[in-house]
């Protein structure tokens, strides 16, 4: 039952930030505690709370994201891919220094 509510909380944020911004989202967003993160076309993951639905903030990775992201079991690190060969790690919980690192492959 607490999935099935999860699911509906999140189809509602995304069908909010939808209206808002019809170019927003590039692929998977990725559910952390009562956050949201959505990666966008152009470079930033939006932030949003999943109670309201409200933007509380953002990463500007700088470059286009191409796909949705991921989190690694049992952390709070976020990996989002980008152009160039990079991929983006997010520390969501440690607003000091939200990017952990940026991995490069070919």
């Amino acid at each position: 039952m607490v999935v099935l509510a999860a699911s509906f909380a999140l189809a509602f944020v995304l069908g909010r930030l939808r209206r808002r911004r019809p170019d927003f989202k590039v692929g998977r967003p990725v559910v952390v505690g009562n956050r949201v993160f959505v990666p966008t076309y152009h470079g930033r993951v939006d932030v949003v709370e999943t109670i309201a639905g409200h933007l509380v903030g953002y990463y500007d990775l700088g470059q286009r994201l191409t796909g949705g992201g991921v989190r690694q079991k049992g952390t709070n690190l976020v990996y989002f891919t980008a152009d160039n060969y990079c991929v983006y790690v997010l520390d969501v919980a440690n607003p000091a220094k939200p990017c952990a690192g940026i991995l490069y492959s070919q």
